[in-house]
């Protein structure tokens, strides 16, 4: 996805926090981002090859989950489901690692406070909500509970604690 360069000045983002959530969160995704070598084998032809992905770190792609999640609409709707499940696994993911909240923490701008803000909804108040979201996109190793999305979320929301 194509993005440009955060402003100098916080006052030049959306007022919207959704909107500075979308624009901070995907730039900080695309300048946080790390390359790495893969190597793929096709069943067609046994050689290998290798090539080179760059890919956004998990506190990025928290942040543009999260954005993506609160913003759905129209036909786009169904997506929900997906982006639940994805978002425990990565909120999961993060709260396993120091370095990562901390990147977080540190992030431009307010993504730190915009992302917390966005846990509390999606983690904490509506956790029956994004269980049953993740459920139904096939979460593993049987049904996630409300209380598992509240742990997960509230770990993270106190690593955050800005």
């Amino acid at each position: 996805m194509e993005t440009w360069p955060l402003p100098a000045n916080e006052g030049d983002l959306p007022d919207d926090d959704l909107d500075r959530l979308f624009v901070v969160g995907h730039r900080r995704a695309l300048d946080s981002a790390t390359p790495v070598q893969i190597n793929a084998v096709s069943p067609e032809c046994a050689v290998p090859e290798s090539g080179t992905l760059t890919v956004a770190t998990v506190s990025a792609l928290v942040a543009c989950k999260l954005h993506a999640i609160a913003d759905r609409k129209g036909p786009s709707l169904s997506k929900r489901e997906s982006d639940a499940l994805d978002l425990v696994r990565l909120v999961g993911d993060l709260v396993r690692s120091d370095e990562s909240v901390e990147a977080l923490r540190s992030a431009p701008f307010d993504l730190a406070a915009l992302v917390a803000a966005e846990l509390k909804r999606w983690f904490v108040t509506d956790a029956l909500r994004t269980a049953r979201l993740a459920n139904a996109a096939g979460a593993v190793d049987g049904q996630l509970e409300a209380a598992d999305v509240s742990t997960v979320g509230g770990l993270l929301l106190d690593q955050l604690r800005l």
